[in-house]
């Protein structure tokens, strides 16, 4: 029986009729299927693309560009670090020349806080969100910077409001999503960046903005995630956070080039 989200309406079988792209690129594990479909009647006509772990056979697929923690292996694999993004030079550039002018009275360091919150693998209870703003506003304050925070739509607001109460006293922003999103701002200009552990994303983007990235636990295990952030440790992109978000020197992590 196929998954149920991989049933297709007619409006979507129509998508995946001639005339055929020359190359077709998908993305989650929802599009594998179709993207199989599609190649499987286009043939050599269209070059199919998959990226992340398709969750069904590879040879379905042209190229799958996966990471590396996903532990795929087959000669149409290739492997990712961390996720790909559209974080490039120029567009930090620009971000940086918005926010810098909003902060520029702020003390340096500037130390961002990326909150994620639940997911399959992961918890963010209140507690714990406490726990890491204490920290997170410590450490700042102990290199006389200010802290910067930004939470996002999967963090509860529970664990958003303990995050406020506990980094109220900090010198700094708190973003919670009302008004202008800063995350990008953040990206561009932060001195290092402390992302909790559940979001890959945040973590890949921040190495991709060139940031000293510090891994702040929560709690749940996943072997992915885990096998995730030994890779960026080794490469020199991250450090776990354990009370101190000192800057050090990280290279940029372009998984999209």
């Amino acid at each position: 029986t196929p998954h149920r989200s991989w049933i297709l309406t007619p409006a979507d079988r129509a998508i995946l009729d001639a005339p055929f792209p020359d190359i077709a690129i998908a993305c989650g594990r929802r599009m594998a299927a179709p993207l199989a479909t599609l190649k499987r009647r286009a043939g050599a006509r269209t070059f199919a693309i998959f990226l992340q772990s398709p969750h069904m056979r590879l040879s379905a697929f042209d190229l799958v560009v996966a990471p590396a923690h996903d532990r795929l292996c087959g000669p149409n694999v290739v492997e990712t670090l961390g996720a790909p993004n559209a974080l490039t030079a120029e567009s930090l550039r620009a971000d940086a020349a918005i926010w810098r002018p909003r902060w520029s009275d702020l003390p340096r360091p500037w130390i961002a806080l990326l909150v994620g919150g639940d997911s399959g693998a992961h918890r963010l209870p209140p507690d714990r969100a406490r726990a890491i703003g204490q920290a997170a506003a410590a450490a700042a304050g102990a290199l006389g910077g200010a802290l910067l925070v930004a939470t996002s739509r999967r963090t509860s607001r529970a664990a958003a409001a303990a995050l406020a109460e506990t980094t109220a006293h900090a010198t700094g922003v708190f973003w919670d999503g009302d008004g202008e999103n800063p995350y990008r701002g953040l990206l561009a200009l932060a001195d290092a960046v402390i992302v909790t552990a559940d979001s890959v994303s945040m973590a890949s983007e921040a190495a991709t903005a060139g940031k000293p990235v510090y891994l702040a636990a929560v709690e749940g295990r996943a072997t992915r995630h885990r096998r995730f952030h030994d890779n960026l440790i080794a490469h020199g992109h991250a450090r776990l956070f354990q009370g101190e978000a000192t800057p050090f020197a990280a290279p940029p992590l372009n998984e999209a080039e």
